[in-house]
């Protein structure tokens, strides 16, 4: 409708601009007064006035065709994506710096750098989960605790992280008599291991070895009669760590390495209380090189369902 409307204008502009500076002309100049240079500017005016007319109708034509800002041309009802206006520039604000001056000197080594433990302890995974009989049974009188630690050694010399016996490698609670109410499972006890008291931040607690791997077997029931030890850390040298990572095999299954499993005989509400995670020295067997504490959330993970580790 608008290249109609262009084109007849194009047309018609022109023609009636001539007829109007005619019709003028001839109304201003007599027919007896109708000299060659009268006529010559009748005709002049006449031209004028029709060129302007033609000039204003084809800029109203190609207007109508120009598409607009909104309005993708050829697409009608798409429109385009608005402009996004510039977004004003932030200040750079330089962090805080630290004068160094040129006559400053550096301290010598301090070997007893209380910033770091000898020995850095953290339960990355940790699960509880019950005790059974090999008839298949439950047994009440102790739970497992199965934990995935991570371990560093922050000392200038070799580290035990063995759980041979005696482990170096053992799990705190407190308990009335447990190191008479503590059965662990058969290999476990056959390796002839026992909890041992310790003192830590003025409290006494026991301190349970963990069970040897591979100590669990299948009740008549089909199921197992608690969690199995994985465990492959005998030593760590100077700033050496252990830690096993998750890791999926191609079955879909969470791979059982670097996992510790202590069984803790439960007082009468069917409970135990743990304070953490020890790592103790090999010859003080007293003495407590670094320490996990359960409470403390940046030293003790999440638990997880036992089959995620």
């Amino acid at each position: 409708m608008i290249d109609k409307i262009g084109f007849i204008g194009i047309l018609a502009f022109p023609g009636l601009g001539l007829g109007v500076a005619l019709l003028l002309a001839q109304k201003k100049i007599a027919p007896a007064d109708r000299s060659k240079p009268q006529l010559m500017l009748g005709w002049t005016a006449a031209l004028t006035a029709s060129t302007v007319l033609l000039i204003t109708s084809g800029n109203a034509f190609l207007d109508a065709r120009r598409p607009t800002d909104t309005t993708i041309a050829g697409d009608a009802g798409i429109t385009a994506a608005p402009s996004v206006p510039a977004q004003p520039s932030l200040p750079v604000v330089p962090a805080p710096g630290i004068a160094v001056s040129s006559g400053t000197g550096c301290p010598k080594p301090d070997p007893t750098d209380p910033s770091l433990p000898p020995v850095e302890v953290k339960v990355v995974y940790w699960c509880k989960g019950d005790v059974f009989t090999k008839k298949g049974e439950k047994d009440p009188a102790n739970i497992q605790i199965k934990l995935r630690p991570r371990l560093v050694n922050n000392t200038s010399s070799s580290l035990s992280i063995s759980i041979g016996k005696p482990s170096a490698v053992r799990l705190l609670v407190t308990g009335k008599q447990i190191d008479q109410r503590w059965s662990p499972p058969p290999l476990t006890k056959a390796n002839g291991d026992r909890p041992i008291l310790v003192n830590c931040n003025g409290q006494t607690y026991w301190a349970i070895p963990p069970n040897v791997p591979h100590d669990a077997s299948k009740t008549n029931a089909g199921y197992y009669t608690g969690f199995s030890t994985s465990w492959s850390g005998s030593s760590l040298s100077p700033g050496g760590s252990y830690w096993k990572p998750l890791r999926i095999d191609s079955a879909g299954t969470p791979t059982k390495e670097g996992n510790l499993v202590f069984q803790v005989p439960t007082d009468s509400k069917g409970e135990v209380i743990i304070y953490g995670l020890a790592v103790i020295d090999e010859k003080r067997r007293s003495t407590i090189l670094g320490l996990a504490v359960m409470s403390n959330p940046e030293q003790w993970g999440p638990a997880l369902h036992p089959a995620a580790f």
